[in-house]
């Protein structure tokens, strides 16, 4: 056994934590290294006094501690938030979400436009058209289109929702 994996095992040693054939490597070693036995005694001293000091005296804390802490507490200068543009802390979440939607629709206009370009060039009426339209986005949606467009509206109803609230929450804890 070498002096480090000693070290690490002098603490289960005083606490008689190691098994039979540990123990008895650390012994061996022990009576072989000079430096190890001096950590030991050190050790060994620690443990005493600490031992000594736990029980000759129990920390206890003054009687008007808590009160006096707290005390203290209240009387520090309340913390206040940098004022912040809360309309404009909404504005720029509603648009954000709205700016999302908005590219995606851009990004599959290209492929709508080309159905109404192909439909329009062909002689189709206006009529037809949309009636295209409405039917490739029910086959590109599995027939899910309306849904689709219904929960994309509640989401963003949701989103709305959820601003104000985080506006009124911030609003209610900076005037407390």
């Amino acid at each position: 056994m070498n002096c480090k994996a000693c070290d690490l095992r002098l603490g289960e040693y005083l606490e008689g934590g190691l098994d039979v054939y540990t123990l008895a490597h650390v012994e061996r070693h022990l009576t072989q290294c000079a430096p190890c036995r001096a950590l030991l005694d050190e050790l060994r001293a620690v443990e005493q006094v600490l031992g000594h000091a736990s029980h000759a005296a129990t920390l206890e804390p003054a009687p008007n501690f808590t009160p006096a802490v707290m005390g203290k507490a209240r009387a520090l200068a309340r913390p206040h938030a940098q004022p912040m543009l809360r309309w404009a802390f909404l504005g720029w979440y509603l648009l954000g979400a709205w700016a999302l939607i908005g590219a995606l629709a851009l990004a599959a206009r290209p492929l709508l436009m080309g159905g109404v370009h192909a439909l329009a060039g062909g002689g189709a009426s206006v009529l037809a058209v949309s009636q295209a339209l409405v039917a490739a986005v029910a086959v590109a949606t599995g027939g899910h289109g309306a849904a689709i467009a219904a929960v994309v509206t509640v989401v963003l109803f949701a989103d709305a929702l959820l601003a104000l609230g985080v506006y009124l929450v911030h609003t209610r804890l900076e005037l407390a």
